[in-house]
């Protein structure tokens, strides 16, 4: 204690309160040397403010550096992008002085066709050429011997002719002479020639202008009546022209007039012109393959319809139109409606026919689209017995002989007969306006339909069949029943009479009252 006592005011007064140097005890009781401790923490002091002051340095310095690093990119970048539009304003004049350099060399090919007031007028008719030495018929002959391309030939000379005459005799108008800076002297459009008040389908005989759809409808039901071969090949060709921008019934019309001209009497149509008819039917009907997506079920009956009143189509455009269907019974299956599905089987039995020139399978012919078409028919199988009770005597009566007898399974024949049977259809009075009909139906029942599926119906089914061929007995060969006989015929004598003329006599009379009787 005494010690300690002692050193204290020593320790005090060195270094302004700073311990004396001497030695010391911890609080272990180990004595430290205070001096020595002292001199390394003024050191590790000095040290650390040193390192503080060159990091700051440091720290300074690298803003320095990158405050004028910015600068300069900041220079660089403000003169690339001054350079880069300096260019682009280049192109753009250089893209401008080149359409107006276009512009005007387009503008001094086209000067002859403006007026003096800049206006447009009429471009002028082609000077007149003077006609060949031969003569048209000869001309057409050297340039072709197929006499389509003859005719078309024709067409486009005669019609070239026409409409260079119209543009020749037809006055000028007032804006035209203004324009060409002729002085108008008196009435400028005086009145037309005698030729010209004439109807336009004159003039379209003779190859002239086009008319409008309406019009060649009714040219076309005129040249029905009384119409040349020539008139009708044109007609047709103009049809066809105007087949993609008609509407799709219209279509359908055109397909039924061109192709109704080869079966008419009156006409009289060589093979090359009803060739050419029936070339042109078949192109109106083709120009509906693209567009008969989203169709309904009706057109597309009305489309088979018309394939088998013109004749005209094939087994793909057929196959189609399955294909078509399947795609709305999948869409919506309540389609198609029965009386649809009535109609649609009718057509497709009248289209594969015996009656019918194409003779088309609407159930496929083996190809890749022969599962699609058995499809169809069986769903309209299935509509039609599904809905038999709902299908009125008038709508049953209609259906198609060929449909009933060759198109479905026996026990659908079977069921099908059986209503008309309950209906007594030709036989009431409510239904004996479908007598007809129903004859037909008759008929093909007995010629096609086996004699023990016929047997294995009801007993009333059987007696309805009788009635109704008893019927049609008596109307078509009514000496077959007892009614009356046939005039027999009168064999004339070509030399004199012999001992086996009686007898020769006899025998054609047999035989001409047997091919009568058949």
């Amino acid at each position: 204690t005494a010690s300690t006592r002692a050193t204290t005011p020593m320790l005090a007064s060195t270094r302004g309160g700073t311990p004396a140097p001497g030695p010391s005890l911890n609080d272990s009781g180990i004595q430290i040397w205070d001096p020595l401790m002292g001199s390394l923490t003024e050191r590790l002091t000095t040290r650390a403010g040193d390192d503080v002051q060159e990091n700051e340095a440091s720290k300074a310095l690298q803003g320095a550096l990158l405050s004028r690093t910015l600068a300069i990119d900041r220079t660089t970048d403000s003169a690339a992008r001054e350079r880069r539009r300096e260019r682009i304003e280049e192109l753009q004049e250089g893209l401008m002085d080149h359409d107006e350099e276009s512009l005007s060399r387009v503008q001094r090919g086209t000067a002859p066709l403006l007026g003096a007031v800049g206006e447009p007028v009429l471009p002028v008719p082609p000077l007149e050429v003077q006609d060949s030495r031969l003569p048209l018929s000869q001309r057409l002959r050297l340039l072709s011997q197929n006499r389509s391309s003859k005719e078309a030939v024709r067409n486009m000379l005669m019609a070239s002719k026409i409409l260079g005459d119209e543009a020749k005799d037809r006055p000028l108008e007032d804006f035209v002479r203004q324009a060409l800076g002729e002085k108008s002297q008196g009435p400028v459009a005086p009145a037309l020639p005698e030729r010209y008040e004439a109807s336009r389908w004159e003039r379209f005989e003779r190859g002239g202008l086009q008319c409008s759809l309406k019009d060649l409808f009714q040219e076309a039901e005129r040249l029905s009546r009384q119409g040349a071969e020539e008139q009708w090949i044109r007609v047709a060709s103009q049809f066809c022209s105007r087949a993609y921008d008609a509407e799709l019934p219209e279509v359908l019309r055109m397909v039924r007039l061109v192709a109704s001209v080869t079966g008419k009497p009156p006409l009289s149509l060589s093979a090359t012109g009803k060739k050419e008819l029936h070339r042109s039917a078949d192109h109106l009907l083709q120009s509906l393959t693209g567009r008969l997506q989203g169709s309904d079920v009706d057109f597309i009956t009305e489309v088979i319809d018309t394939m088998s009143q013109a004749q005209v189509g094939t087994q793909v455009f057929l196959d189609m139109l399955m294909t078509f269907l399947l795609g709305l019974h999948r869409r919506d299956r309540k389609v198609p409606d029965p009386l649809a599905a009535l109609r649609l089987a009718s057509a497709l039995g009248r289209l594969a026919s015996p009656e019918s020139r194409l003779r088309l399978r609407p159930r496929g012919t083996g190809s890749q689209n022969a599962a699609t078409n058995q499809r169809v028919m069986d769903i309209l199988s299935q509509r039609i017995m599904q809905n038999l009770d709902l299908i009125e005597a008038k709508d049953l009566a209609s259906i198609d002989e060929y449909y009933l007898t060759r198109l479905i399974e026996e026990a659908d024949q079977k069921v099908i007969i059986v209503r008309m049977a309950e209906l007594q259809l030709g036989l009431t009075p409510e239904t004996e306006e479908f007598l007809q009909e129903i004859l037909v139906l008759n008929e093909s029942i007995h010629r096609e339909i086996s004699e023990p599926l016929r047997w294995s119906m009801p007993r009333f089914v059987r007696q309805y069949l009788e009635q109704v061929k008893q019927l049609r007995l008596k109307k078509n060969t009514p000496w077959t029943v007892g009614l009356t006989a046939p005039r027999p015929l009168t064999i004339a004598q070509d030399g004199p009479s012999d001992i086996f003329s009686p007898v020769r006599r006899r025998l054609h009379e047999m035989r001409a009252w047997e091919e009568t009787a058949k």
